[in-house]
């Protein structure tokens, strides 16, 4: 992978556009089996405040955040 020398990872996610959001949860779901030491992730959901927009338990869920292994310190905005 191209992120090894990395400190942080974050994503800023239309919270609107599920067809992206699945392109998100197969590049964690990578990140997750490749990456070999612990990193911060940041997950910034713009248009929060449309009507349609994932909120953060949702996108969470979506995601399946917590299937994450413990070398990331994740947390959702």
């Amino acid at each position: 992978m191209f992120i090894n020398n990395v400190h942080g990872i974050f994503f800023v996610i239309d919270g609107t556009d599920y067809k992206r959001l699945i392109v998100l949860k197969e590049m964690i779901n990578e990140l997750n089996n490749n990456l070999e030491r612990k990193i911060p992730i940041v997950f910034l959901v713009n248009k929060s405040d449309v009507e349609d927009s994932m909120n953060k338990i949702q996108l969470k869920q979506f995601l399946v955040l917590d299937r994450l292994d413990s070398k990331f310190n994740w947390n959702i905005k």
